[in-house]
C-alpha cells in the first residue's frame, strides 16, 4: 500500500511510496518513462505527477505489458501495440481465473467429503453445473496437468444402460466439473445436474461390484431420488497400502422423484 504526500522528495521518499525500487525508478528514467526535474545540487526531484507515471508504469507491468509497449504507448503514442498486448493478457488473466475458481471449487467439494467421512455421513446431494468427461484415449500429458493442478478428477464412468448387466463395464477417464475444458479435445458435455453421492469403503486395489452398486441405488430410491445419467467412481482416501482399505465415491446423476411415507 502505498501513501503520497503532497511534496517534492527525493528518489528514497518515491521508492518509500510507491514500493518501486530505486533502481527501477532510475531505469524508468533511463528509458524515458519518467523525467524527474534536478535540484540546484543535481539531485533528482519527484513530483507528484512523477508519482502518478511511477504507479501507472508498475500497474502496466503487472498486468503483462512489456516495458517496450509501455514506451511506445507513452512517448510515440503508439496505442495499438498496447491495445493488443491489453485483449491477449485479458483473455490470460480469464483463464487463470476460472482455473483458480476450478482449484477453490474442487477443494471445497474434498473438504466436504473428508468432512461428511469423518463425521459417518454416507450422503450428500447438490446440483452441479455443466461437467465434461474425457475418456482415457483422449487423455495426454496435457490433460494429465489438469489432475496435478486440482482441476478435474480421475473417474471410473458407468452408462445407466449398464446397470441391467451383471458386470459393469470400464470406462475411465477425466472429469472436469467446474471449468470448460481446451476445445482442441473431445469431451463430452454433461449438462447441469441433480447429483447423489455416498461414500463407500472398498479393500485396496479394488472398485465397488455392481451387486454393492445395486444396493446403493436401492438405499438412493429410499429417500426419494431416481437414477438419469450417467454414475461416477473416484477415490477420496486410502491407507496407502495393499491391505487396507479405499474410501471410494459413487456420484450418481439423478431426478427427485415423489413418494410418500406411510402412514
Amino acid at each position: 500500500m502505498f501513501i503520497i504526500s503532497q511534496k517534492i522528495m527525493n528518489i528514497q521518499e518515491a521508492s518509500r511510496q510507491t514500493g518501486i525500487s530505486k533502481d527501477m525508478i532510475r531505469f524508468y528514467e533511463k528509458k524515458g518513462l519518467i523525467h524527474p526535474k534536478r535540484s540546484e545540487n543535481n539531485y533528482r526531484d519527484y513530483s507528484i505527477h512523477d508519482l502518478h507515471l511511477l504507479i501507472l508504469i508498475k500497474q502496466y507491468n503487472s498486468l503483462g505489458i512489456p516495458l517496450s509497449t509501455i514506451q511506445s504507448m507513452f512517448l510515440n503514442q503508439n496505442y495499438q501495440d498496447a491495445t493488443d498486448q491489453f485483449s491477449k493478457q485479458i483473455d490470460q488473466l480469464r483463464q487463470d481465473a476460472e482455473w483458480a475458481y476450478a482449484k477453490y471449487k474442487n477443494a471445497k467439494d474434498l473438504l466436504l467429503i473428508l468432512q461428511s467421512y469423518k463425521s459417518n455421513k454416507n450422503y450428500d446431494t447438490g446440483i452441479r453445473k455443466t461437467m465434461y468427461y474425457l475418456n482415457i484415449q483422449n487423455i495426454t500429458e496435457q490433460t494429465i496437468t489438469s489432475v496435478s493442478s486440482g482441476i478435474a478428477r480421475a473417474v471410473y464412468r458407468i452408462r445407466l444402460e449398464s446397470l441391467k448387466q451383471s458386470t459393469y463395464p470400464v470406462d475411465t477417464g477425466l472429469l472436469f466439473a467446474y471449468n470448460h475444458p481446451n476445445d482442441n479435445y473431445e469431451y463430452q458435455e454433461i449438462a447441469q445436474h441433480i447429483f447423489y453421492r455416498t461414500i463407500v469403503e472398498v479393500p485396496s486395489n479394488q472398485t465397488i461390484s455392481m451387486k454393492q452398486l445395486k444396493q446403493i441405488i436401492q438405499t438412493m430410491h429410499k429417500r426419494g431420488y431416481q437414477e438419469c445419467g450417467d454414475i461416477f467412481i473416484y477415490q477420496a482416501l486410502t491407507t496407502g497400502n495393499d491391505y487396507g482399505i479405499d474410501v471410494i465415491c459413487v456420484e450418481i446423476i439423478v431426478q427427485k422423484t415423489i413418494w410418500l411415507k406411510s402412514l
